[in-house]
């Protein structure tokens, strides 16, 4: 299997890669927590189109691993939070640019 987001670099590079993405996806899941304190999960539910149940995962600080990027930035997305990404290793800007 290959390394997340394509990035072909010695193993070192690679996990280092791989913790930035957890951190990444921790970071956006305490954002949703925040945004949605205070609301009904049922609510929360009806707003990002999943289960009540998965909203309890997510809300309850669950691993981020239960969701996918793609679903944790959608629901970013959804409830108006702002998210950036900042890229500063050399060797995956070359990669990206080419």
């Amino acid at each position: 299997m290959p390394p997340p987001f394509g990035v072909y670099m010695t193993a070192g590079k690679v996990l280092k890669s791989a913790i930035a993405i957890n951190r990444f996806k921790d970071s956006m899941q305490v954002e949703i927590e925040k945004k949605c304190k205070g609301i009904r999960q049922r609510d929360v539910a009806k707003t990002l189109g999943i289960s009540q149940p998965r909203v309890s995962v997510l809300l309850n600080g669950a691993n981020a691993d239960s969701f996918s990027t793609d679903s944790l930035l959608s629901y970013c997305y959804v409830l108006d939070i702002n998210v950036s990404v900042l890229i500063n290793d050399k060797a995956a800007l070359k990669l990206n640019a080419q």
